[in-house]
């Protein structure tokens, strides 16, 4: 607070501005007048006012006692002998009373002039990206550090660094700059040379591919720092480590030479990355084969010639052929192509490269058959026996034909069969003519068919398990009243539950859908069963869509579950069981509909049988509404501090929390806020403090009055001494506190809103905040120092490595 006036008094006779004599007082005081009346100090100088005294004829007289005082002793004090001294910036009146006549100086105090400017740094070697705090302490001619001076930041070439009013510089390009701070025709500066932050890694995408030969591909480089960050315009250098495969461009286009593997090297500032590629050979596009097509008599050869060329009709060489012949005993064709008639018929011989197919017709012919001869031509048999019947073909002249192929049929197969080698069996009862048959020629046997009684018929196997969708076949063995195995009948096939299973009239069964089903195999009235058991298809993939969802706070959306077998068919009736990996931020009902909770990630599940798919749900915060900062409003002397609280409402007017609030304040000069909403009142003055949240924003007005004026006695700082590390991302800061604590005349009590400036004695050792905030700059010991008036107190801060 401000003094009280103080009054001084002089009982010594005073001598009249200007006079070299007076005479003694006679007669009543006048007037009195003092010089000079109006005058400006500079703080800390003195002057000394001439008092004139007069009696009633006008006269000068000496007075016995002369009474002076100052309107305000804490901006300007005067002594008994009229000896004016400033103490501080403003304006004062003088006054000196005598006999009840005064009269009065006035007396305006200038602040202190900044004789010069000292920076918490002379250089700075930064890299691109950084950001570093200075400080700049104004100081009269004796050195002394003056507050509440404005400082002006300013650097030479923006383009390699920019500085704000606060003196916060931030590293853009690499370069040399300086940087000034300037108060009141004051200037000190600070050389800031910037250099790129340096290549640490260089990866390629994708570190691996394969193309055609005569084909390109793209490969994207990124140069990152040691902390992973991409670095831009970085000159990149590639390289193929064997160009006779596929080469680079200098821009990282692949082109393919040649079959092969090559390794594709990005180079920059002596880091690699590097992406492994393989060149493939042109496909085959078509096969052309000559002759077309081959008419030949059995025994005869030719050799096919073939031509294999890519999409753009080039020969291709090199390329693996095959041949095959869908009927080897018609005609045959050897590894290198050869076509050799074996029989009369056709075939078709088939030339195959990678993938590619042609082919050839090839007709054999043989010599004319004129008669067929079958033995025996009469036969009897029973049920279920068989016997082999002999073809002979002949020519014109009787000679037998070798190699020609017979068709068997029998005229009655419900009577009796035949297969291709003329085996006949007894099927049914009666007589049935065997037929064989070559190049339009038949020749016949006639058999006899007699029925054996049938007494057992026995399915197997009796007990069956399948899978929908799968078969099994069943055989029916009939039995005559003997125990014999009886051939030939016809068997009639059914199911009980078709809807489960069905069988075929040869004995397939088919499974249809799960459950149980008796499959029946009936012959002359006699039955044999089989029990089907048929199982659900094993589940193969389930696969959830979409597979992955943005939803805001509260919104909801419906996931599907498809889930296939392990043919992978689509399979519907199965229960599905939706789960969530994070509850807390989304939740899944029965039927799949996702709702979110709160922002994050979850991962959404659906199992079937063993078998899952997810989703993956991103839950994004409900937009700000309102921001409001309490209290709205507040007054406080330099030096004192109040904690503003933000509350943040969503557009539903619901109270969000754990958003990051940004703090501002449109004064930094007078009031400072920190990154928790704490401000600092800094000089005298007004600013507005602004909380902003995701683009909304509250506000707080500050009001910093002048503090009462107290005489600082001692400053103490704790920590006393501390290390910390001049790398790493932690342990390179430390928080220092200062306690000001007032003289002896004043209580000694601790002071809530003095002012401390902060200092370092080696700023490129470590540099302090205007909030005693510690950072490492390099290994070495600085002192920083809290002053606060005349007083200070240190810490002694050492750095090491890390």
């Amino acid at each position: 607070m401000h003094a009280l006036l103080v009054a001084s008094v002089s009982t010594a006779p005073l001598a009249c501005g200007g006079e070299s004599s007076t005479t003694p007082s006679s007669g009543a005081i006048s007037t009195i007048t003092l010089s000079p009346q109006t005058l400006t100090l500079g703080v800390g100088s003195s002057v000394a006012l001439d008092v004139s005294v007069r009696n009633a004829d006008g006269q000068p007289t000496n007075p016995r006692t002369i009474f002076w005082s100052s309107s305000d002793a804490a901006i300007a004090r005067v002594s008994a002998a009229g000896l004016v001294t400033a103490l501080a910036p403003g304006s004062v009146q003088i006054s000196a009373t005598v006999e009840g006549k005064s009269a009065v100086a006035n007396v305006a105090v200038a602040p202190t002039s900044v004789a010069s400017v000292q920076l918490s740094s002379v250089e700075l070697r930064l890299t691109t990206g950084q950001r570093v705090q200075l400080t700049a302490s104004a100081r009269d001619a004796s050195g002394a550090p003056l507050s509440g001076r404005v400082v002006t930041w300013t650097v030479s070439d923006a383009s390699i660094a920019v500085v704000d009013s606060t003196g916060a510089l931030t590293a853009l390009a690499p370069g040399g700059t300086t940087v000034t701070a300037a108060s009141e025709g004051r200037t000190a500066t600070a050389a800031v040379f910037v250099t790129s932050v340096p290549v640490a890694t260089v990866v390629l995408t994708p570190s691996s591919t394969s193309i055609v030969e005569g084909q390109t591909t793209q490969l994207r480089v990124e140069t990152r720092s040691s902390t992973g960050v991409v670095l831009s315009g970085r000159t990149i250098a590639w390289s193929s480590s064997n160009a006779s495969v596929a080469s680079v461009s200098s821009s990282g286009l692949v082109t393919g030479v040649a079959m092969g593997t090559t390794t594709i090297t990005a180079s920059s500032e002596g880091r690699s990355g590097s992406a492994s590629v393989t060149i493939t050979a042109r496909p085959v596009n078509a096969i052309v084969v000559s002759p077309s097509q081959l008419s030949l008599i059995a025994g005869q050869a030719v050799a096919l010639t073939v031509q294999i060329t890519d999409a753009q009709g080039n020969l291709l060489s090199g390329r693996p052929v095959s041949y095959r012949s869908d009927s080897v005993g018609v005609a045959s064709v050897s590894a290198n192509g050869a076509v050799t008639a074996v029989a009369p018929g056709s075939a078709t011989i088939t030339v195959t490269s990678e993938g590619r197919s042609a082919t050839v017709r090839v007709v054999v012919s043989a010599v004319p058959i004129s008669s067929i001869r079958v033995t025996p031509s009469l036969a009897t048999l029973t049920v279920g026996d068989d016997t082999a019947l002999t073809a002979v073909t002949l020519d014109a002249s009787g000679a037998a034909l070798s190699g020609r192929v017979i068709a068997w049929s029998s005229g009655s197969p419900s009577v009796a069969t035949v297969s291709t080698s003329g085996l006949v069996t007894a099927v049914g009862v009666g007589s049935v003519i065997i037929l064989a048959q070559a190049e339009g020629r038949t020749g016949s046997a006639t058999i006899t068919v007699n029925a054996p009684p049938i007494a057992v018929v026995t399915v197997a196997p009796s007990t069956v398990s399948v899978d929908v969708g799968g078969t099994v076949d069943l055989a029916a063995t009939v039995n005559d009243a003997t125990g014999a195995t009886v051939f030939g009948r016809v068997v009639l096939w059914s199911s009980s539950v078709p809807s489960v299973a069905t069988v075929s009239s040869t004995g397939r069964v088919t499974a249809v859908a799960a459950g149980t089903s008796t499959v029946t195999a009936t012959v002359d009235g006699k039955s044999g069963t089989a029990q089907i058991t048929v199982s659900p298809t094993p589940i193969g993939t389930v696969t959830v869509a979409p597979t992955s969802s943005t939803l805001a706070i509260g919104g909801t959306t419906d996931l599907v579950a498809t889930v296939r077998d392990v043919n992978g068919v689509v399979v519907t009736g199965r229960s599905v069981a939706w789960t969530t990996s994070a509850a807390s931020v989304a939740t899944v009902s029965s039927t799949g509909r996702v709702s979110a909770v709160a922002a994050g990630t979850s991962t959404v599940t659906a199992t079937v049988d063993g078998r899952s798919g997810t989703a993956q749900i991103t839950v994004t915060p409900t937009p700000i509404g309102t921001v409001t900062v309490a209290p709205a409003s507040r007054t406080l002397d330099v030096g004192g501090t109040v904690d503003l609280v933000a509350t943040v409402l969503d557009v539903n007017g619901v109270a969000v929390s754990g958003r990051t609030v940004t703090w501002s304040s449109s004064a930094i000069a007078v009031a400072a806020v920190s990154s928790t909403g704490r401000v600092t009142a800094l000089v005298p003055g007004t600013a507005t403090i602004t909380a902003t949240v995701d683009g909304k924003s509250g506000t707080a007005q500050i009001l910093v009055s002048t503090p009462a004026v107290q005489t600082v006695g001692r400053v103490t700082v704790s920590p006393a001494s501390a290390t910390i590390k001049s790398t790493g991302p932690s342990d390179r800061t430390v928080q220092l506190n200062a306690v000001v604590y007032a003289d002896s005349a004043s209580g000694g009590s601790a002071l809530t809103n003095a002012i401390v400036v902060w200092s370092s004695n080696a700023p490129l050792i470590a540099t302090v905040s205007i909030t005693g905030l510690v950072t490492a700059i390099s290994e070495g010991t600085a002192i920083i120092s809290a002053t606060s008036g005349t007083k200070s107190g240190t810490s002694t801060i050492t750095v090491v490595k890390r």
